[in-house]
């Protein structure tokens, strides 16, 4: 074996660059939280639901999607006004969060709206999930205005097989109309 010596100079200077991109990368989370979230009620956005569903999608696990409408909430707007309307949206918010745990995600789609991503349910834990969150609106809100009352409408989709998401809100969307036109403040199931 023979052993070769590697002679190398040393430089007499060497240039060194250190950037913190600390701020940089602080901003961008930030502005990456902005995009995705709701900034009246802190829930997922529209951009944050697609996010969540796409992970859903991806991962091709089955899970339940509801989809909620507020019944009342436009007479909160002309009576009370618009800021009570707002209260009443993060008082709805806080309640669907309470009701579902930490595990649900919650989105609000604008409007009146709410969308919940409950996974890993059967159709018993959908069908609870669903009273939970018609239970959790019916209660009456305070508002700075004054008292109000809302109920939710909500329509269910229980997949036991991946579908696209497109099919799964299209679903839901159809059993909310389905629960509204059934007396409002109620939820309708669509198994795929």
């Amino acid at each position: 074996m023979t052993l070769v010596e590697f002679s190398a100079e040393l430089p007499s200077e060497l240039l060194v660059s250190i950037r913190d991109v600390h701020e940089r990368r602080l901003k961008e989370d930030e502005l990456e939280e902005q995009a995705t979230t709701d900034p009246l009620t802190g829930l997922a956005n529209r951009a944050g639901l697609r996010r969540l569903l796409d992970e859903r999608e991806q991962a091709g696990t089955g899970f339940a999607l509801a989809l909620c409408d507020l019944d009342g909430f436009k007479a909160v707007n002309d009576t009370l006004g618009h800021q009570a309307g707002d209260e009443v949206l993060v008082i709805v918010a806080r309640r669907l969060e309470a009701a579902l745990g930490p595990d649900a995600g919650l989105a609000r789609l604008g409007g009146d709206e709410f969308v919940v991503v409950l996974d890993a349910v059967d159709k018993q834990g959908a069908q609870e999930a669903a009273d939970e969150m018609v239970r959790a609106l019916a209660e009456p809100m305070r508002t700075a205005a004054g008292m109000c009352e809302v109920t939710g409408s909500v329509g269910i989709t229980l997949s036991s097989r991946p579908h696209s998401v497109r099919v799964l809100l299209a679903e839901a969307d159809a059993a909310m109309y389905r629960a509204k036109h059934a007396g409002k403040s109620c939820w309708e199931l669509t198994e795929l």
